[in-house]
């Protein structure tokens, strides 16, 4: 979905360096509408829960560091196949580091 950004933004530039007139303006119109829908946010309320399993796994996880817990008691996995990405160690890195969830914002 995110490289159709840049396919629809080449595509109202493109429609731009057409002369000036109907078909242009027509074309520039039917891009607009088709576009408008989807600037639209419509689920803020979906967005702001997926946000809150999300800060609930990521407590849970800095309390117990147990990821197969977390995803349990949240009913939220961060990850359906946490091995296969080596999750477990990739967090040890952040928390090392003090980056991303164990970064102190300072």
């Amino acid at each position: 979905m995110t490289l159709l950004i840049p396919a629809f933004l080449g595509i109202y530039f493109h429609l731009l360096t057409k002369p000036r007139g109907g078909k242009r303006m027509l074309l520039l119109a039917i891009i607009f509408l088709i576009l408008l829908p989807g600037a639209v946010q419509r689920n803020h309320k979906e967005l702001e829960a997926f946000s809150a399993m999300k800060r609930d796994w990521k407590q849970c996880y800095l309390e117990h560091e147990d990821i197969q817990f977390c995803d349990q008691t949240t009913r939220f996995q961060i990850y359906p196949w946490p091995d296969n990405i080596r999750l477990k160690k990739k967090l040890a890195y952040l928390k090392q580091n003090a980056l991303n969830l164990y970064a102190t914002g300072d």
